[in-house]
Formats: C-alpha cells, structure tokens, sequence
C-alpha cells in the first residue's frame, strides 16, 4: 500500500513516502512558517525520486494534532484536497502518538510523557505506555502547564519527548535529544500504515486542537468599540 503523509503540527513542515510499512523517502524542515508553501512541493520532489506516479498513492494520512492552529488548519486542508482529487480516503494519527511510536522505535520501554508546546505557557501532554508489543494510550491529551509536567516527572521518573519539554525547561528528561523537535515523518508512516483499515472520508477531516484558536480568544477578550 502506496501512502503518503503529512506532517505539521509544529512549527515543522514534512512529507513522507511509504510503501506499507517501509519508508521510501522523506522531509522534513523546521521552524518554517511557509507550510502551504512547502508541503504540496514536496510531495512533488519525493515522487520524482522515488520514481512514483501520483495516481499510484492508495491512501494519505495527516498529523491532526493537537498542535499549532494554523499549520494543522494548513496540513488538514492539503491532505483532504489531495485525498478528495486522488479519490481516496484519510489515515488520522496524533502528534503525541507519532512521538511515543518515535521513543518505541528508539527502544524504549515502560512510562512515556509526550509533550507538545501549545505556546502561551501551556502544553498539549499525553501518557503512554511502551512494552514489545507497542504504543498503548496511558491517558487522553490534556492540555498542562509547564509546572504540572515537572511534577509528573518528579512523581513517577520516565521517559519524555516532543518540543513541550524545551517550552518547560526540561530537557533533561528527554529520552533523545533528536525527540525534542517536531513528530519526525517517519514515525507518522508507521503509525498511519497500521492504520490503514480505519482511513476516513477526506470530509469528516478534523484537527483536535484541545484549545479556542488564538485568533478567536483574542477576538473575544477584545473590548467592544464605544
């Protein structure tokens, strides 16, 4: 099964080819600000090199968060239209579970707290548990503070990744310093390539934002004109 995936629920902007569960080829650029710019351009290059035609795509998977509003907003919409075009379905995976497939894949094992930054000091955090059969959700996304994290991490010792450890201060419970960056491509094909039975239409589509959108509160907190 011919997959192609997209990623962006950071500040980072990736694509990656899959061929059931074997990575063909992919990228991934971070901090971009240029998502819409970015992404249908790689899907673009990597079908060149891999010498893939694009109607031989048989499903797409997104990241949909939880994460940054409008690059997810952006990622959301590039998968649905080329799914819609292609005449194909969607795989939905998490931010959080591309991370803790990542810290899997790395070898570890037991407790794992994935942290995500949502910006205005708050965190988008998951548990989850590692064994060898897989990633198993310990707990539903909640969105934290910074100071919440470090008390978990003080209670109960484990493994952490996603960005959200930087936005708190707290490298030093990361289980790999290339695991405190952006869901990386290659953990979101095997994620959504397990997947594949349960892809949707491109339609019912839907970011998990956990939050308002910043625009909205701002709008909201705004005071009326005289």
């Amino acid at each position: 099964m011919r997959l192609v995936g997209f990623e962006a629920a950071t500040t980072s902007a990736g694509v990656v080819l899959a061929d059931d569960d074997e990575v063909v080829g992919w990228r991934q650029v971070a901090p971009t600000r240029a998502h819409t710019e970015q992404l249908l351009p790689m899907v673009e290059a990597l079908l060149d090199e891999a010498d893939w035609q694009l109607g031989t795509i048989e499903v797409v998977a997104v990241d949909v968060g939880p994460g940054l509003f409008t690059s997810l907003r952006v990622s959301g919409a590039t998968a649905a239209g080329l799914a819609l075009a292609l005449g194909l379905q969607v795989v939905e995976v998490t931010s959080t579970e591309v991370l803790a497939e990542a810290a899997w894949a790395r070898g570890a094992r037991g407790g794992c707290v994935v942290a995500v930054d949502a910006r205005r000091g708050e965190l988008f955090v998951q548990r989850f548990t590692l064994d060898a059969e897989g990633v198993t959700a310990a707990a539903a996304p909640a969105l934290w503070r910074p100071e919440q994290l470090a008390a978990a991490f003080e209670q109960e010792p484990g493994c952490g990744v996603g960005d959200g450890l930087v936005a708190a201060g707290l490298e030093d419970q990361a289980l790999d310093p290339e695991l405190l960056g952006a869901p990386p491509v290659a953990a979101l094909a095997a994620v959504a390539s397990r997947r594949a039975s349960s892809a949707i239409d491109p339609a019912a589509l839907r970011p998990r934002y956990l939050r308002p959108a910043d625009a909205r509160v701002n709008f909201e907190v705004r005071e009326p004109p005289r």
